[in-house]
């Protein structure tokens, strides 16, 4: 019995998955920015607070 085999060519488009690559990079990119921001936010007061601070006390070295 022949076995029948189904056609190995696949559409270009199918076969590239470079555009696939770029966008799953593109959103990890995205996350690591707004993890990034979020840190930010998170700990902006603190640091206007310790940069005061330490201004503060170099002023007073001075």
């Amino acid at each position: 019995m022949e076995q029948q085999h189904a056609p190995q060519h696949r559409l270009p488009s199918l076969a590239d998955e470079s555009a696939v690559t770029a966008i799953e990079y593109g959103l990890l990119a995205a996350l690591i920015g707004l993890a990034i921001l979020g840190a930010i936010a998170a700990t902006g007061s603190s640091l206007a607070a310790l940069y005061q601070y330490w201004s503060a006390a170099v002023v007073a070295a001075l």
